[in-house]
C-alpha cells in the first residue's frame, strides 16, 4: 500500500490561472482567470472547494490523504467552474516516485473536459488512475 497526499502529489491543471505553490510543483504564475476545481473524488478523498471564480490560484490540500494499492485502478471524479460557456480540460499529475517532477512514465493522467459548468451543478468528468 502507498499513501498519497491530495494536491501536492496531485497537481490538477485545468488551463486556468496559477500562483506560486509549494516548491517544486506549480511555479507558474498568472494574474487573472482563476477557475476553481470544486470537487476531487479519489478513493476515500471527497474534497470540495468554493465555486467562486477569481480567488486563489492554488489551494493547499496536502493534509488530505488516501491509501491506495499498487497495480490497482481507481476512479477519479472532478468538478470545476468554467466561468461561463468555456471548456476546461483536466489532467492529473501524480509524482509516484517523489522525485519532484512529472516526467516519468505513468505520472500524467488525462481525465477529460467540462463545458459550461458552475462547479456545483451536475457536470463532472471521471477517469481512471492505475497505480504503477
Amino acid at each position: 500500500m502507498k499513501k498519497i497526499y491530495s494536491l501536492l502529489s496531485f497537481v490538477i491543471l485545468v488551463g486556468v490561472a496559477k500562483a506560486q505553490f509549494p516548491a517544486p510543483y506549480c511555479a507558474e504564475t498568472y494574474s487573472s482567470g482563476v477557475e476553481p476545481i470544486t470537487l476531487v473524488l479519489f478513493n476515500t478523498i471527497n474534497n470540495t472547494s468554493p465555486a467562486a471564480t477569481g480567488g486563489a490560484a492554488h489551494q493547499d490540500f496536502t493534509a488530505i490523504s488516501t491509501t491506495i494499492i499498487q497495480n490497482s485502478s481507481y476512479n477519479i471524479t472532478l468538478k470545476g467552474n468554467t466561468d461561463g460557456s468555456f471548456t476546461n480540460y483536466f489532467t492529473v499529475y501524480i509524482d509516484w516516485n517523489q522525485n519532484n517532477d512529472f516526467t516519468d512514465a505513468d505520472e500524467e493522467f488525462k481525465i477529460g473536459f467540462i463545458t459550461s459548468s458552475t462547479g456545483v451543478d451536475a457536470k463532472s468528468v471521471t477517469g481512471t488512475i492505475l497505480v504503477p
